[in-house]
């Protein structure tokens, strides 16, 4: 009995300090509309596309193409661009580098968390969790290999549960999506304009 109770702790234990969040929360891809016989007045394409964060690695191609669909599904964009990674040197064309920056701040207090594990109920509702998360996305826009424009887009939100926040961190998740999302779109519209406007 007495072995059961330790290794019930250790577990517990072990189970409250490691319900971490799930960084990789990109927004779904839209479905890009191919506009047939349109104007094309502008070449584009991605030149670099970088994630500075460790934990986004291994998905950062999931990333270029769900912003890249936001990008081609822009209205004007989808009307007057062509994305192509051949360059033509006799005709005008633009570049973009992005550059993401997502950034986690989570705050816990696992005092509160603590009658999980003693006096070994297994169950408590009470767990301060507080999250801040923000995304800063920068980016150029070149033309025929110079950098005629760059800005930054910056998102952030912040979230702080005190109930059920152990494992249920659905909340927390749904929040980095939908900043994410934010970014992206406002990032897409900046982009958008500029071409517009030049």
């Amino acid at each position: 009995m007495k072995k059961n109770k330790s290794s019930y702790f250790i577990i517990s234990f072990f189970f409250m300090f490691s319900c971490t969040l799930d960084i990789r929360q990109l927004p779904t891809p839209v479905k890009i509309s191919e506009v047939e016989n349109k104007e094309t007045k502008i070449n584009l394409s991605i030149r670099t596309f970088q994630i500075e964060n460790e934990l986004l690695a291994e998905i950062q191609p999931a990333w270029k193409y769900t912003f890249t669909s936001y990008l081609k599904n822009d209205y004007f964009i989808s009307n007057n661009v062509i994305f192509s990674d051949s360059k033509n040197e006799n005709k005008d064309f633009y570049e973009i580098d992005i550059l993401m920056k997502p950034i986690l701040n989570e705050v816990r207090n696992y005092w509160l968390s603590l009658p999980v594990i003693f006096p070994f109920t297994g169950y408590w509702p009470i767990h301060y969790r507080e999250l801040e998360y923000s995304i800063n996305i920068h980016y150029s826009v070149y033309k025929n290999h110079n950098l005629i424009y760059s800005d930054n887009i910056f998102e952030k939100d912040n979230l702080t549960l005190y109930f059920y926040g152990l494992i249920r961190t659905q909340k927390f998740e749904n929040l980095i999506e939908d900043t994410n999302l934010r970014a992206i779109n406002s990032c897409v519209k900046s982009i958008s304009l500029y071409l517009f406007q030049h």
